[in-house]
């Protein structure tokens, strides 16, 4: 989800906004959808997570050009999707409260260590807060679309399909804490391997249907 991801950009570090072509009208820009732009910074600041994968494997990404061009790639291409995903919702009418957007915010303010180190990290990524809160929403949003489908698909996770999920966790976690502590989790992550199931083919029709330019 969204508070792992910025977790890990904002441990990143300062955006590398080197290694980014655009078009021609706007070299900041990288690709559209639909006449929705996706900017070079805000590319790399998805590349930033996989820069600080592979930096922690002793591996400098940016010393690697074929590499970061195929992982470039594939995330832009994950952007793109995600881009079509938000169109859909909001032809579905799936929105973000506020009130849900602050809960999330305030999860991510309490996994960094409080306002003021958040403000720091903002600040190191050259991220602005209403950035960061449009993040927030677009995640939200998201939440709701895989709730939407998985309802209007009759899709439903078992308590027995939950009691399964455990049996195999148990047999490869020691120590693993009992199943009704953990039972919401595992029902989350079901519900979510479901939506998956149905995304590609659903990306597939959305793409069918959109004006998708990458100028890479």
């Amino acid at each position: 989800m969204i508070r792992v991801a910025l977790v890990c950009m904002f441990a990143a570090g300062v955006l590398a906004l080197g290694g980014c072509s655009g078009s021609a009208d706007d070299p900041s820009v990288v690709a559209a959808v639909d006449g929705n732009e996706i900017t070079g910074q805000e590319l790399d600041l998805q590349l930033n997570q996989y820069r600080q994968q592979y930096a922690s494997q002793g591996v400098d990404l940016d010393a690697e050009p074929e590499l970061l061009a195929e992982i470039q790639s594939a995330v832009l291409e994950e952007m793109v999707d995600q881009i079509l995903l938000l169109d859909y919702a909001a032809d579905e009418g799936v929105t973000a409260s506020q009130e849900d957007i602050d809960a999330e915010y305030e999860v991510l303010v309490q996994q960094v260590g409080g306002e003021e180190s958040l403000e720091s990290l903002l600040n190191a990524q050259n991220m602005s807060r209403d950035m960061l809160m449009e993040l927030i929403a677009d995640e939200v949003v998201l939440n709701g679309l895989q709730d939407h489908v998985r309802a209007e698909r009759g899709m439903e996770v078992t308590d027995s399909q939950v009691e399964d999920a455990y049996d195999q966790y148990s047999e490869m976690i020691e120590d693993m804490p009992p199943l009704e502590q953990v039972r919401p989790y595992l029902r989350a992550e079901l519900e979510h391997q479901q939506f998956m199931e149905v995304v590609p083919g659903l990306l597939e029709t959305l793409r069918e249907n959109a004006e998708i330019e990458v100028y890479l």
